[in-house]
């Protein structure tokens, strides 16, 4: 048995798979599915906030009671369902014109 494994973009995972350049992919579910895909859960992932553990100006916003999320920089994906999902909570502001 030969496994190759590929790593990118998770929102590219249902296109990759329909177009039968991969024959399975591992990504959260997206909002729809092609007909042609067919989803099933394999665990429950949390979603986490990953943040440096020294004493920083970041360390200290994302730290506090209550965090004002729009005046902490991080990282989100380009696009796709985690992109999506971020952007419908009122107190993010998603900056889509990047660095």
């Amino acid at each position: 048995m030969e496994i190759k494994l590929t790593t990118g973009d998770a929102a590219d995972t249902a296109d990759k798979v329909q177009s039968s350049e991969a024959d399975l992919g591992i990504a959260g579910r997206p909002e729809t599915l092609p007909t042609s895909i067919a989803f099933t859960q394999i665990c429950k992932i949390l979603l986490v906030l990953i943040a440096p553990a020294l004493p920083c100006a970041v360390y200290t916003q994302v730290f506090t009671k209550q965090p004002i999320w729009a005046d902490i920089p991080f990282i989100l994906p380009e696009y796709g369902p985690s992109r999506k999902r971020i952007a419908l909570i009122p107190s993010v502001v998603v900056d889509n014109n990047g660095p």
